[in-house]
């Protein structure tokens, strides 16, 4: 058995410090090639060709002023992993349904968006290695489920994280609205 399903089943208590936890144990996304679905997908493996889906939510991922849309929609990558979808795993309404099940009286789902897995991974950090994985992370409740984490603790503050979490919301574009 593969010690990277041990290092994602051992979650910290605190979720704000999942990604930590991951780049701590299993630096330079060591982890990314496992087996850490929880399901029998076909594909554990995310491949560069998958288009990965996020639900952007109003008013956390917004400007307040002009309602657009900023780079907060990515900031869950140096945290808490940035949940997505796998597209060729989970189907437009299946994206939209789970969008509906998470509005509450503080969030609204407002869009989706996507980036190919491999614009995600082509981002470099200032020591010209890889800066993101993406792990499968899907479960029998959450299939085609993903996590896109920082692969390095250096690059979780600062300028260093600015300017990645920047270059990661450039990769994003909006594919639909919601509301």
């Amino acid at each position: 058995m593969c010690n990277c399903v041990q290092i994602f089943a051992e979650k910290p208590a605190d979720y704000n410090q999942f990604v930590k936890h991951v780049v701590t144990n299993a630096p330079n996304s060591v982890c990314e090639d496992c087996n850490l679905s929880l399901t029998l997908t076909p594909s554990n493996l995310v491949n560069n060709t998958e288009i990965i889906a996020r639900i952007a939510f109003h008013p956390f991922h917004y400007d307040n002023k002009t309602k657009t849309l900023t780079e907060k929609v990515v900031s869950d990558a140096f945290d808490k992993g940035l949940s997505g979808f796998r597209k060729q795993l989970t189907s437009d309404a299946d994206i939209t349904k789970k969008a509906l099940l998470l509005k509450t009286e503080k969030r609204e789902p407002k869009e989706i968006i996507t980036a190919l897995a491999e614009a995600i991974r082509s981002i470099s950090d200032s020591q010209d290695r890889k800066a993101f994985a993406i792990y499968n992370t899907d479960h029998p409740n959450n299939i085609g489920h993903v996590d896109v984490c920082v692969a390095n603790i250096e690059n979780m503050t600062g300028s260093k994280k600015t300017d990645l979490q920047d270059e990661l919301f450039q990769k994003f574009s909006i594919e639909r609205q919601l509301t």
